[in-house]
C-alpha cells in the first residue's frame, strides 16, 4: 500500500527510553512521514531525548527535561519545515510553524 504524508503527530510516549517504543516510532515515521512530530511524556533528560531525535533522522529539536520520572517534551521537525517556538514550560511547548 502506498504510504501517505502527515504533517503532525503527537503521542503521549510514556517513557522514549524503552526498546519498544523507540521502534514503534520508526515504524510510524516510516509508514507517515510526518513533517513535525511531538511526544510527551519520554521520561527524559534533554541529552538524551536529543541522541534519540538524531537516530530518528530529525534536523531539529527542541525538547524539555522529564521533572524526576515524570514529563518530558520533545518536538521534532524535518529541514524543509519553519517551526517557531513561542513559549514553553513542562507541560506544554507553544509554537507557530
Amino acid at each position: 500500500a502506498p504510504s501517505t504524508t502527515m504533517n503532525l503527530i503527537s503521542w503521549n510516549v510514556v517513557g522514549l527510553e524503552k526498546d519498544q517504543v523507540f521502534r514503534e516510532i520508526k515504524k510510524i515515521l516510516r509508514e507517515h512521514k510526518p513533517k513535525i512530530m511531538f511526544l510527551c511524556e519520554t521520561k527524559l533528560q534533554v541529552q538524551l531525548i536529543n541522541k534519540k531525535v538524531e537516530a530518528l533522522n530529525f534536523q531539529h529539536c527542541f525538547a524539555v527535561s522529564s521533572n524526576g520520572k515524570g514529563g518530558g517534551l520533545a518536538m521534532m521537525w524535518s529541514e524543509n519545515v519553519t517551526v517557531d517556538i513561542k513559549s514553553y514550560n513542562k507541560h506544554y511547548i507553544d509554537a507557530v510553524a
